[in-house]
């Protein structure tokens, strides 16, 4: 019953947030892979890292 209880108030809340903190990551980084594809104005521009 105490390891129930430590899942519902510890585990799962902290496993919660790493994963909203994961999402909200990743989601700047497409942001970021989008607006430099949409930038570069061509494909090969946009993955070279000095374009």
């Amino acid at each position: 019953m105490a390891e129930l209880q430590m899942l519902l108030e510890e585990e799962i809340p902290a496993g919660r947030t790493a994963l909203l903190d994961s999402f909200t990551n990743l989601q700047r980084v497409a942001d970021y892979c989008e607006n430099n594809y949409v930038q570069a104005g061509s494909r090969g521009r946009s993955l070279n890292s000095d374009a």
